[in-house]
């Protein structure tokens, strides 16, 4: 009979920039996918370090570099707008 891998903290970081809550669940690990239920539902995460991890600051530093990439990102796109000249001599 095979053993189920006993239960864990987890923190969930795939909704983190789109709520801003990192989610702890309790889960199973097996290799590099966690199994969570939570109530009637049950999903298999894969990617650790990416979309959950084992420790909590970990989990948060990853969120703060999914952050600064974030808003690196809209930083240029706001330069590209503000960039547009509509009709003004120069460009």
């Amino acid at each position: 009979m095979v053993e189920e891998p006993p239960l864990v903290r987890v923190y969930l970081t795939g909704c983190a920039l789109s709520h801003g809550v990192i989610e702890e669940a309790w889960g199973r690990i097996t290799g590099d996918c966690c199994f969570v239920e939570a109530g009637l539902t049950a999903r298999s995460i894969p990617g650790e370090g990416l979309l959950w991890h084992r420790q909590r600051w970990a989990a948060e530093n990853y969120a703060r570099q999914l952050q600064a990439a974030r808003l690196g990102i809209l930083r240029d796109e706001i330069a590209r707008f503000e960039g547009y000249r509509f009709g003004r001599i120069g460009r």
